[in-house]
């Protein structure tokens, strides 16, 4: 069987973006309407695998 690591390490799942950190502890869906919050939820994703690249550039 697989363990809840393997799941996460394969990357043998799907997510969606509900929430990131901000000042006034809103969803997404709490200031983005539409197709916007998806839209909003791709540009955080972008924003954190640039993060995490940039975290191994020497």
């Amino acid at each position: 069987g697989l363990s809840f690591d393997d799941i996460f390490m394969k990357r043998i799942f799907a997510s969606y973006i509900v929430k990131e950190s901000n000042d006034k502890d809103e969803r997404i869906k709490d200031y983005a309407q539409g197709i916007d919050k998806l839209y909003e939820s791709e540009k955080i994703k972008k924003s954190l695998l640039n993060y995490e690249q940039d975290l191994w550039v020497y």
